[in-house]
């Protein structure tokens, strides 16, 4: 009788043991997914304040659509964040919104499925003569092809209304 009390002690004891290395290892997830996240919306910040900054100083008057730049290097299965905009020259404030469209082939004559390559801010409601930054990622999946060359038209709607669009050259590496 003596024996089988031994054994549910022990048993219980174990089942401690586990419980405590659980909420520990537990407690460790939810430490480092906070800092993950953490560096994440800094990353964000610093890309929002950088497109600000850019735009202000670079975005004409009369340009409705602006990009930081016409050609990007990106590796494949890369990414690189770029600096864009829209400029409000409408009477009423407007919701905006970025996409991508691309008539361009690959090496393989496949036409290449840019909805994979980006990924644009949430809809932004800009006040009218306003100036607000809206970055994007080029992000190239690992399976586009060193080489290829891809034009990309990235298209602002005001509601589902064509605004404006500036064409990119994306040289995969």
């Amino acid at each position: 009788m003596r024996l089988k009390r031994k054994g549910a002690i022990e048993l219980s004891m174990t089942t401690i043991v586990v419980i405590i290395i659980a909420i520990v290892l537990l407690s460790l997830g939810l430490v480092f997914v906070r800092g993950m996240f953490a560096k994440i919306g800094e990353l964000s910040d610093q890309a929002f304040l950088q497109a600000e900054k850019e735009i202000e100083d670079k975005m004409r008057g009369d340009q409705k659509v602006y990009i930081g730049g016409t050609t990007f290097d990106v590796g494949v299965g890369k990414s690189q964040t770029v600096s864009a905009g829209i400029q409000n020259l409408e009477g009423t404030p407007l919701s905006f919104k970025l996409q991508a469209t691309s008539p361009t082939t690959n090496r393989a004559g496949l036409t290449v499925n840019v909805n994979d390559w980006f990924l644009f801010t949430p809809a932004k409601t800009v006040p009218a003569g306003e100036k607000s930054p809206m970055p994007f990622v080029i992000s190239v999946p690992k399976t586009a092809k060193a080489g290829d060359i891809v034009i990309v038209n990235i298209e602002a709607y005001a509601g589902n209304a064509l605004y404006g669009s500036e064409s990119i050259i994306i040289n995969v590496g």
